[in-house]
């Protein structure tokens, strides 16, 4: 029992240091998509960071997740909303990482009882895509993948969208103010 504490201690201490320390960031590049003819573009750069966790020269588990930033001048220009995209990129780095712990927990668990190859390893992956950056609003589209066993990975898609002078993250009924529309609109 101590061992396998010991054991997972050590794991979970070499994967905070690689999310932390050894995770690679990809040149962030810009991305915006005007949808509205006289709103004003504004640029949300967008890269991924990387972090991996290995047993001797197995992969045991590998993440990435999204990193996003507005330009100097745009953060400048849109405080609120630099401070709300900085905070909901460190939430998503934060429940990476405890998703990754979780995982390495169950690689170790799953090998020690020959449930996957000794080479078997999980995933997950976070990528964002910039649907429309703007003065009015910024929304963001997420695709997630995972693979924590089994037959296939996982996969799916979330949207966020925020109102750029206050950072306020909104919902439908922000957006569209008369539900009786709601079904026109769909069709």
């Amino acid at each position: 029992m101590k061992k396998t504490f010991a054991l997972l201690l050590c794991v979970f201490t070499l994967l905070y240091m690689a999310a932390c320390s050894a995770s690679k960031e990809s040149t962030p590049t810009p991305e915006n998509i005007q949808a509205q003819p006289d709103a004003v573009p504004i640029t949300l750069y967008t890269g991924t960071a990387d972090a991996s966790v290995r047993d001797g020269e197995d992969l045991m588990v590998e993440a990435s997740y999204p990193v996003f930033a507005l330009s100097e001048a745009d953060a400048l220009a849109h405080p609120a909303l630099d401070a709300t995209l900085k905070k909901r990129a460190e939430e998503m780095k934060t429940a990476l990482t405890k998703e990754a712990q979780s995982y390495i927990t169950d690689v170790e668990e799953y090998r020690k009882y020959d449930y996957v190859l000794p080479t078997a390893y999980f995933y997950t992956d976070h990528a964002i895509r910039v649907r429309r950056a703007d003065s009015v609003v910024v929304s963001l589209l997420s695709f997630h993948t995972a693979y924590t066993g089994g037959a296939h990975g996982n996969y799916g898609f979330s949207g966020e969208t925020y109102d750029t002078q206050t950072g306020k993250l909104l919902t439908l009924d922000d957006v569209i103010t008369d539900t009786s529309r709601l079904p026109a609109l769909i069709e």
